[in-house]
C-alpha cells in the first residue's frame, strides 16, 4: 500500500510505502526511497482470473480427511476459479494445506485448497482477517455450480 501527502505551502512529500515511513522527502530522493522500497517488496502473481466480491458461508479443516465435525465456520469472499479469501481468526501458516465444504453448493465433496497468503488478526488491525486459498482440487461440477451462485 501506497500513501503519499503533499502540503500545500511546500513541495515536499511525505509518505508511506509499505508500513514503512518515508519521511519528508522531495525529487529524486523521494523517487530513489519509493524504487528501494518497490525492489524490497515480496513478489506476487499477477491474477488473471476474474473475481467477485460476494460472501458465502463455508466449513474448513485442517485434518488429513474433512470431517465436518471437527471443521470450523468461516465465510470466503473474492472468488475466482482459481481459489478465494477465507475470512476467519483461525491461526495458520502459508502453505498449510485446508478442505473447504461450501453449503450453497449440491456437491459437498471437501475442496482441497493450500493457504498462499495468511493476514493474522492483531491489537488495533484495519482490515478482516483472513487467509488467501488456492483451489488445489475441486471437480468441475463444483465450479460450474460455484459460477453458476457467482452470475447471479
Amino acid at each position: 500500500m501506497i500513501r503519499v501527502t503533499r502540503k500545500s505551502d511546500s513541495e515536499s512529500f511525505s509518505g508511506l510505502i509499505l508500513g514503512k515511513n518515508l519521511g519528508h522527502l522531495k525529487g529524486s530522493a523521494l523517487f530513489d526511497a519509493f524504487i528501494n522500497l518497490c525492489r524490497e517488496a515480496p513478489q506476487r502473481e499477477i491474477r488473471f482470473d476474474i473475481r467477485r466480491k460476494i460472501y458465502l458461508s463455508a466449513y474448513f479443516s485442517f485434518a488429513e480427511k474433512f470431517q465436518h465435525e471437527e471443521s470450523s465456520r468461516a465465510t470466503i469472499s473474492n472468488i475466482s476459479k482459481g481459489g478465494c479469501s477465507v475470512i476467519t481468526n483461525h491461526e495458520t501458516q502459508k502453505g498449510s494445506k485446508i478442505w473447504m465444504v461450501l453449503p450453497e453448493i449440491k456437491d459437498q465433496r471437501p475442496i482441497h485448497c493450500e493457504i498462499r497468503w495468511v493476514k493474522q488478526w492483531k491489537p488495533d488491525i484495519r482490515y478482516l482477517p483472513r487467509l488467501g486459498v488456492k483451489f488445489i482440487r475441486i471437480a468441475d461440477n463444483q465450479l460450474e455450480e460455484l459460477f453458476d451462485i457467482l452470475k447471479d
